[in-house]
């Protein structure tokens, strides 16, 4: 701040003015408490503005119309401040021209590959070359083609090579002797018809229905003879579901007074303890009359006419008992 002193009443003591370099504008102080207002006085003149000029120095601008320039208002120079702080980093500078290079450094490590590029385009097509052959009189020409035309070469037939020797002779051959080393197609026939008509026919008897003499004829004529039996209380009527072999015939071969059908089947259990073999007997005797009886154990059939089992380990072992007591097992 600067103090100018100025005479601004009729009194005699002076009013401090200060002016401030950065705002020019002359502030007067307040009035003291101590100052009485007196009558109107005349008009004075005031100061209408003032300067503060590039020279330091201010111009005072009176009401009247005049003006008052003051010499420099600017004091001595100060002592030297203290370092301001650290200003912000400037803007990055322009390129500078390239340096002169330098030695050339150790080769880098190999890179990782690369992703795969993306599929070319597909090629041209190819030609297959084609290879033909044609045979002369001692000679034979080659001609290869390919994508640039034709490829031709001509083979002499070499000079005929001499006589090799004479091979060994072979054995004797041996011709075929009709009736011993073959047949015709008429012996063939008639070797099937004889086959044919040694072999034992089928004989399949109904339960309930059909006759003992019937059975008794088949077995006479050495026929296979089957039962077919249904698996219901009554085995004489329904859907004949089982097929029981014969297995007994009583009295005599020659003379059967009876004829016995056995149906096996085993229920099969958890464990070798628990297994169940179960027989169907079907019976006919010599005045027709059929019976049904089933024979069954816990274990194993250890009794029956005609049919008894074993099981060990795994493997179930049934025996036909034929009439001389001699078992044939299967």
């Amino acid at each position: 701040m600067i103090t100018i002193p100025m005479q601004v009443t009729a009194s005699d003591a002076p009013l401090p003015v200060r002016v401030s370099e950065e705002d020019p504008t002359l502030n007067l102080p307040a009035q003291p408490d101590s100052y009485y207002p007196g009558p109107q006085g005349p008009q004075g003149v005031g100061i209408a503005s003032t300067v503060l000029n590039d020279d330091y120095t201010l111009t005072i601008n009176l009401t009247d119309g005049n003006s008052y320039t003051t010499t420099s208002i600017r004091g001595e120079t100060g002592p030297a401040g203290a370092d301001g702080q650290d200003g912000k980093d400037g803007e990055p500078g322009s390129p500078g021209s390239p340096g002169s290079p330098g030695p050339a450094g150790q080769d880098g490590k190999d890179g990782r590959d690369g992703a795969d590029g993306a599929p070319g385009q597909p090629g041209a097509d190819g030609v297959s070359p084609t290879v033909a052959i044609v045979e002369g009189t001692g000679s034979r020409t080659v001609t290869i083609t390919d994508k640039n035309g034709d490829h031709s070469t001509t083979i002499l037939d070499g000079a005929p090579g001499q006589n090799g020797q004479n091979g060994q002779n072979g054995q004797d051959g041996y011709t075929p002797v009709k009736g011993v080393d073959y047949f015709t197609q008429a012996e063939i026939t008639s070797i099937e018809s004889d086959v044919l008509a040694a072999m034992p026919k089928m004989f399949v008897a109904s339960y309930g229905h059909t006759s003992f003499a019937d059975i008794k004829a088949a077995y006479l004529d050495n026929r296979i003879v089957y039962c077919k039996a249904s698996s219901g209380n009554n085995p004489g009527t329904g859907e004949q579901l089982r097929m029981a072999f014969l297995a007994y015939v009583g009295t005599s071969e020659s003379s059967p007074s009876s004829f016995e059908f056995q149906y096996y089947r085993s229920v099969n259990q958890k464990s070798e303890s628990q297994q169940c073999d179960q027989v169907f007997v079907y019976t006919i005797n010599s005045s027709n009359q059929w019976s049904v009886v089933t024979r069954e154990a816990n274990v194993k059939i250890t009794a029956g006419s005609g049919l008894s089992s074993s099981y060990s380990n795994g493997v179930l072992t049934l025996t036909l008992n034929v009439e001389n007591g001699n078992g044939v097992s299967y």
